[in-house]
């Protein structure tokens, strides 16, 4: 006998409502913390929302430098007038040759 879960997880018409999309995960799965790896405008489009409660960065020592290159959070419309959002240091640790990975947590 097998079990199976059936859940959709469409949240939108034009795009994702975020909000709408985090409960439907932990309801139908149980998903309490996620894993975001995106790009400038995925994690925009989180930080915008507000769910982000730790941001994690590894900085590698190359630079590009090409115009128009993305940022680390990037919102199509802006943040309007929601003021930005504040990070504390949480840990920074050197991993592989040079690299650093940096921790920071959301001031609430």
């Amino acid at each position: 006998m097998s079990t199976s879960i059936t859940c959709s997880v469409i949240c939108g018409k034009e795009q994702p409502d975020l909000e709408v999309v985090l409960e439907k995960l932990y309801r139908c799965f149980g998903i309490k913390i996620l894993r975001i790896d995106g790009g400038g405008h995925v994690n925009g489009s989180f930080l915008k929302a507000g769910p982000i409660n730790e941001f994690s960065l590894v900085l590698a020592p190359v630079a590009d430098g090409t115009i128009g290159s993305p940022t680390i959070f990037e919102a199509e419309e802006g943040y309007g007038a929601r003021q930005a959002t504040q990070f504390k240091l949480k840990s920074v640790e050197t991993i592989y040759i040079n690299f650093l990975w940096i921790r920071y947590e959301v001031v609430k």
